[in-house]
Formats: structure tokens, C-alpha cells, sequence
């Protein structure tokens, strides 16, 4: 099993704009969270049956 990295990101107060909007634009949309919804739902529905 691997163990997580436990690492806290340190952004300097110069960084802050790019780094918002890196991450603004990188950010997870609704249509994969749901479709992670989707597949966690179908994954739990099949371990019930066996």
C-alpha cells in the first residue's frame, strides 16, 4: 500500500494571482464530479451483489 504524501503548499503572497487562476482554471467541472457520482453508485450497487 502507498502512503500519501502529506505535503501543505506555501504560496508566496506574489504567486497568489497566478496560482488562483491556475487553479480556476484547472478546477474539476460538475460533469466529471457527477459522472464520479455515477460510477461510485454503479461500483457500491455491484459489491452488494456479490
Amino acid at each position: 500500500m502507498i502512503k500519501p504524501i502529506n505535503r501543505i503548499t506555501i504560496i508566496k503572497e506574489k504567486d497568489t494571482s497566478e496560482f488562483v487562476k491556475n487553479f480556476n482554471d484547472n478546477k474539476i467541472s460538475n460533469k466529471l464530479l457527477e459522472s464520479c457520482k455515477k460510477l461510485a453508485n454503479c461500483l457500491v450497487e455491484e459489491s452488494k451483489k456479490i
